[in-house]
């Protein structure tokens, strides 16, 4: 069961439209590319953070964070930085 209605959907669409038109719409692909990239960079740079904040946050073993999600999206951002 959906917890969104229709006029939830359409304020979404709405604010992300919004945000689109403003300065994001005005960088390159290639831009885009070299911010997703450094964000992977930043991610790798504080992993062990990132999976310790994971682990926090969804209550799955610190190990698990470690060898698979974080290291996950890292792979996920490069993926799309490309």
């Amino acid at each position: 069961m959906y917890e969104a209605d229709a006029a939830d959907v359409d304020r979404a669409v709405e604010a992300a439209e919004r945000a689109f038109q403003g300065d994001w719409a005005k960088v390159t692909p290639s831009e885009r590319g070299c911010m997703l990239w450094k964000l992977a960079d930043l991610m790798e740079e504080h992993a062990e953070a990132l999976a310790q904040l994971e682990t926090i946050d969804n209550g799955k073993p610190i190990r698990h964070a470690r060898a698979v999600d974080v290291p996950l999206a890292i792979d996920h951002f490069r993926y799309y930085a490309g």
